[in-house]
């Protein structure tokens, strides 16, 4: 018996896109969602309040089992960011400083950054001092982990 595969169009004219169990595509649907947001933040927040309140539990105890389940992918990232740190940290590192960095950041509301991401090549052995700054975290967050020398 061979196998048929039934083609589907979306709204968008995208065939076979991923949808949801109930037959949405996802594209769509995020797109739809965006919209939304756009026309009403505050309804939109609102709604996503609401969301939270009434499914924290339920996403807390996934996160749980998630975690527990994936403890040794885990344990391996944690390890190699670790050593990114350790490998970006040089001797003459004046921890000093950067603890005061981050404690300025903390009073004023503001992220840590590095210049040059820790997970870039060139970081190597970069004097840690040097490579940090002061951002806002919409600043911090759209600069993400990018290095745009």
């Amino acid at each position: 018996m061979l196998s048929q595969t039934l083609e589907y169009t979306c709204k968008r004219g995208t065939s076979n896109p991923p949808r949801y169990a109930d037959g949405r595509c996802k594209e769509c649907k995020r797109k739809k969602n965006r919209r939304q947001h756009l026309k009403d933040p505050a309804k939109h927040r609102h709604r996503s309040a609401i969301f939270y309140a009434a499914n924290s539990e339920k996403y807390r105890g996934l996160a749980r089992l998630q975690r527990q389940t994936r403890r040794g992918e885990l344990n391996a990232y944690c390890a190699k960011r670790r050593a990114k740190k350790l490998r970006a940290t040089p001797i003459w590192a004046n921890n000093e400083k950067v603890r005061e960095l981050y404690l300025i950041a903390k009073q004023k509301g503001q992220h840590v950054d590095h210049i040059i991401p820790l997970n870039n090549p060139s970081v190597m052995r970069a004097a840690l001092g040097s490579q940090l700054q002061l951002l806002s975290p919409n600043e911090n967050l759209k600069k993400s982990n990018h290095f745009n020398p």
